[in-house]
């Protein structure tokens, strides 16, 4: 008998298969709430998952037109909670500021985000 064989098997046993499956980047809540005449502050909810947080950040910093004055990301058992403070560029203020839900999403979405469309029961 090869003592090869023993070898082959305990490394498949530690095959990490985690990679096989897809992460699934889902924002659950979005809220926006105008604080300051050009200042903003914004809290998402999204599921946990592998490279989940470093996606959001990166969402975060393809917002043009807007600088984040502060972020903070705080974990429940199953969620991400993002929360960040946006102020709009002097050169940005023509922008019609209704829109700004729709803008953030978007900034998310190129990110590989999903949304969903009514809250889990």
């Amino acid at each position: 008998m090869n003592n090869n064989q023993g070898g082959i098997f305990q490394s498949a046993m530690k095959t990490n298969f985690t990679g096989y499956f897809p992460t699934i980047k889902r924002i659950t809540k979005m809220v926006v709430i105008k604080v300051e005449e050009k200042g903003f502050y914004v809290r998402l909810v999204c599921y946990k998952g592998r490279q989940v947080a470093a996606s959001l950040f990166k969402a975060l910093e393809s917002l043009t037109g807007f600088n984040v004055q502060s972020s903070n990301l705080a974990t429940s058992s199953n969620d991400y909670v993002l929360t960040f403070t946006l102020n709009a560029r002097e050169c940005e203020m023509d922008r019609n500021f209704s829109n700004l839900k729709l803008w953030i999403a978007i900034a998310f979405w190129n990110h590989g985000f999903d949304f969903e469309t009514s809250p889990l029961v």
